[in-house]
């Protein structure tokens, strides 16, 4: 690695670093303004909004690094570009592709940076925050679980989750019902289970035994209402959020779904795009080089950041818009995933082969 390897990649991260900064500040001003609607219910205060903002700040600022790779790349390398130190480079000998080369490795280390934040820090810090927030607003309730399971214990029931889904559905369900005296009365065991837009609940293949002191009692049905059986925002914080979801996890997930001969496509179409997303960084990076070496060579830093945001921001909403076709068209997963990433490869071969 040369000198000015080192010097370009440094230019580079740096501005990233900075640009991380500021639109972690912002992120974190915007949650906390975000969940004063739901300050007052319970003992859920103003310090415990600034906390699940705090706690939620990982996971937004993952999906947001390609963004914030291609903002800190306008404003480090068009540092440079700005007072010449780039043309310098490039005439003692060094080639755009070079250069590029360079840049490419900052984008490596910002790669692995973020895959590593994406897979072992947002994804449980945001699973914390949701039962955090939801416990100080319940505070009579009782939670353990993991992504993919649950027991909740909610006044004198105890229910137990095997599968959560997303859309308010659960699969493989036990409800155990105590009297006051902590003495059980009833076990219900049910296939699945989903709510309406009302929170009522539904259990599919419902059976339950009832113990009295003349014995047991059997009853069952194909389905049964159960109104009031657990309220929705319970539900959400056990429910597998694909966005929210480590890669490792969604790659779990996809599989026990495809052993069980359940839909999977959702899940692969998440995992493929959540795996693009990091993919993204470097080239996200690679992107802003050609605007510093051309048009933007001596334009300011706020010409540069609005450029940055607009590109951005169009590059998120195409790449979200197709996230959300995909369920709906029954698109490849790894054309969702993939798409927005190699049309972003093509449009940075093209703008590098065109500088001069």
């Amino acid at each position: 690695m040369s000198v000015f390897d080192r010097y370009l990649m440094r230019a580079t991260l740096q501005g990233c670093g900075v640009m991380l900064m500021v639109l972690a500040a912002l992120t974190l001003f915007v949650n906390f303004i975000g969940q004063s609607k739901y300050v007052g219910n319970g003992a859920y205060g103003l310090g415990d909004a600034f906390v699940f903002a705090l706690l939620t700040l990982p996971s937004q600022i993952y999906q947001a690094m390609p963004i914030i790779a291609l903002l800190g790349a306008l404003i480090g390398l068009g540092g440079l570009a700005a007072h010449s130190e780039l043309h310098v480079i490039r005439l003692s000998g060094a080639s755009v592709w070079r250069l590029a080369g360079s840049v490419l490795m900052a984008g490596g280390v910002l790669m692995v940076l973020t895959g590593a934040f994406g897979e072992f820090i947002a994804p449980p810090l945001d699973q914390a925050a949701r039962q955090f927030r939801t416990l100080k607003q319940h505070q009579k309730i009782s939670i353990a679980g993991s992504n993919t399971s649950a027991w909740i214990k909610e006044g004198n029931d105890i229910i137990s989750i095997d599968r959560m889904m997303s859309g308010g559905q659960v699969g493989g369900l036990y409800i155990y019902r105590f009297d006051d005296q902590r003495r059980l009365r009833s076990v219900i065991r049910a296939d699945g289970a989903r709510t309406n837009e009302e929170g009522d609940w539904f259990l599919e293949n419902m059976r339950e035994s009832r113990l009295s002191e003349r014995g047991i009692s059997t009853i069952s049905a194909a389905m049964s209402a159960s109104p009031g059986l657990l309220r929705p925002d319970l539900l959400e914080l056990s429910a597998i959020d694909t966005d929210h979801l480590s890669a490792r996890g969604l790659y779990e997930y996809y599989h026990y779904l495809r052993k069980n001969d359940l839909e999977t496509s959702h899940y692969r179409q998440a995992f493929w795009t959540r795996i693009a997303t990091t993919a993204s960084v470097p080239l996200m990076l690679l992107l802003a080089l050609p605007f510093v070496l051309g048009p933007m060579q001596r334009s300011g830093i706020g010409a540069r950041l609005v450029a940055g945001i607009v590109i951005g921001m169009s590059y998120r909403l195409g790449s979200r818009s197709l996230y959300y076709s995909g369920d709906v068209f029954d698109l490849d997963p790894l054309l969702v995933g993939w798409g927005p990433v190699v049309l972003l490869a093509v449009l940075v071969t093209v703008g590098l082969s065109r500088v001069h």
